[in-house]
């Protein structure tokens, strides 16, 4: 099963156009609205979602991800795995909203951080979470020009609302953004849920087989909230220890790398249903040669990409304002971190699509708490620059033991 030619027209490429629009219309939201809040509100912003992102893989309780394995192993059910779906997302994901926001008034005493907590929580923890539900329902199906369309509905819809935010707030705070970001989010997926439905029928659900999904989906969700944990971790403790405005120049910098990772990314998505088709049908061997061959395209993209942010980098204060002035080190700073994350990550689906996500989400749970220590303490001492060791520690430190996993379950499968 190798990646040929066909592949890349009817999958792979389909969702990195997709990925790339979506990139380029988060990047222009993230340009206004960084602008436009300057260092301290983002900075404020960044916080909060920082903890939304680390919550969302439980919305759901990991059912987007047994659907797409379902529908990639051939199963002819979607109307009710993407009913199940949509159910443990809207339920879960309020629950966790509530949770959120109590505990963030009980710990700062600050109504307005939970006032933001609360209405991000909606907006990403239910509203983005069944966007992302409906996504995975095209990725199973292998339409990736479909979830496409989805990628791009969402962020097209809160663009709008960032350009609206910059032409009509005089001094924009971070709640008017979070009420734009939460309408805007709302109306995009009442469209999104209208449009898969159409695809997938009428919808049904079934407790039983939610129960059983969710014995699988619960690793899904711990490997994707621990990789939300050491991939975010770094903003909230910034933003606690340091300054809101530190951590907004941070997370500028931080923004821009992450999104010239997109064409990794989209790949990645656009092989998971094969990945998991291969993984059942011929294990971990098949699963880790495909990944092999994203590794080596990914690395060649990485090196070219660093060296093209390291040299870019002193234009992030053309873009975003001279407050942005500090992002241009950092941004320089985590210039080459595209080649770990995209070694680790591409590991990580070869044991997760061979039915070891157990062992891929044991290795993301430990990699999460050592990120979360080393943030705590280097942060502390240096700042910013505490941030971006620990934030290599921690990305090279998951390659190395995905790659050690891999190893070891070959071996255990070749006997």
């Amino acid at each position: 099963m190798r990646i040929d030619a066909q592949l890349l027209l009817k999958s792979v490429l389909p969702l990195m156009l997709g990925q790339l629009g979506q990139a380029l219309v988060q990047g222009l939201q993230f340009l206004i609205v960084a602008r436009v809040l300057g260092p301290h509100e983002f900075g404020r912003v960044a916080s909060v979602l920082a903890l939304t992102s680390a919550l969302l893989p439980f919305s759901g309780l990991g059912s987007a991800n047994t659907m797409l394995m379902h529908l990639a192993r051939g199963s002819k059910e979607a109307h009710m795995l993407y009913g199940n779906a949509l159910t443990a997302g809207l339920v879960v994901g309020t629950i966790l909203t509530l949770l959120l926001s109590g505990i963030s008034l009980l710990i700062t005493h600050d109504p307005g951080f939970a006032e933001l907590c609360l209405i991000f929580g909606i907006s990403e923890l239910v509203a983005t979470k069944l966007v992302d539900i409906s996504q995975h329902v095209f990725m199973g199906l292998e339409k990736h020009a479909l979830a496409s369309r989805l990628l791009l509905m969402q962020g097209t819809f809160r663009l709008i609302s960032a350009a609206a935010l910059a032409m009509v707030a005089t001094t924009p705070v971070a709640g008017e953004w979070a009420l734009l970001h939460l309408m805007s989010g709302a109306l995009a997926t009442a469209l999104v849920l209208a449009y898969t439905r159409s695809h997938t029928g009428y919808l049904s659900f079934q407790m039983h087989r939610l129960l059983s999904d969710v014995k699988t989906g619960v690793f899904f969700s711990l490997g994707l909230s621990a990789r939300s944990i050491y991939t975010d971790v770094d903003k909230a403790v910034l933003a606690h220890v340091v300054s809101p405005s530190i951590n907004g120049a941070y997370t500028a910098a931080f923004r821009v790398m992450f999104m010239a990772t997109t064409p990794l990314s989209a790949g990645l998505l656009a092989l998971q249903a094969r990945m998991f088709r291969a993984g059942h049908e011929e294990g971990i061997s098949q699963t880790v040669r495909i990944a092999k061959g994203a590794i080596v395209a990914g690395a060649i993209y990485g090196l070219i990409v660093g060296v093209g942010l390291y040299l870019c980098a002193p234009l992030v204060p053309w873009l975003l304002g001279e407050k942005y002035a500090q992002s241009v080190t950092i941004l320089q700073s985590l210039a080459f971190l595209p080649i770990p994350l995209f070694v680790q990550s591409a590991l990580s689906d070869a044991l997760s699509t061979a039915n070891f996500q157990r062992a891929r989400s044991l290795i993301q749970m430990a990699v999460a708490v050592l990120s979360f220590g080393l943030n705590s303490i280097l942060i502390h001492k240096f700042a910013w620059t505490g941030a971006v060791i620990a934030t290599y520690s921690c990305q090279i430190t998951l390659a190395l033991l995905m790659a050690y996993m891999v190893a070891q379950k070959l071996r255990s499968t070749s006997k």
